[in-house]
């Protein structure tokens, strides 16, 4: 574990998740590094999307040398449910919560090296636009913080 990088563990989950893109059928994931110009039309779905939501504390350790924080993170299923996509646009529900129990599996209780701690399960949440489902698995993970006071 190293408190060097806030957002290391999103490039452990991205990695983690690679490992099982092919199974899955999920054709890309995206995160804020490689997202680019890209529109909600123009991106690949199925996809998975690994994003940092905030930080909040969980207190001062050692006396006050160390923060603690909890980071949480979103790791959302996109499926299109436009019908040039699928014939059934419920196809596309089917396929997101497929996919968050998945993420939810291979996730959850897992342990990032940059994480004092496994992932913990927050909750699931769902958006629907005009031409995509999203399911969102929000987690979080641990990191101590060395402070370095003057």
């Amino acid at each position: 574990m190293s408190d060097e990088n806030l957002y290391a563990v999103r490039d452990e989950i991205v990695a983690r998740l690679e490992q099982f893109m092919d199974e899955w059928g999920v054709k890309k994931i995206y995160t804020p590094k490689n997202l680019g110009m890209t529109t909600e039309l123009s991106q690949v779905t199925p996809n998975i999307q690994v994003n940092f939501r905030r930080t909040k504390s969980a207190g001062v350790v050692s006396k006050g040398d160390a923060l603690k924080l909890k980071v949480v993170w979103e790791v959302t299923a996109c499926c299109k449910h436009a019908a040039s996509q699928v014939t059934d646009g419920s196809k596309a529900f089917d396929m997101a919560g497929d996919l968050t129990i998945k993420i939810i599996k291979k996730l959850s209780g897992w342990e990032p090296e940059s994480s004092a701690e496994p992932l913990i399960y927050i909750n699931t949440e769902e958006d629907i636009s005009k031409s995509c489902v999203y399911s969102t698995v929000v987690l979080e993970s641990e990191l101590f913080i060395q402070t370095e006071p003057d």
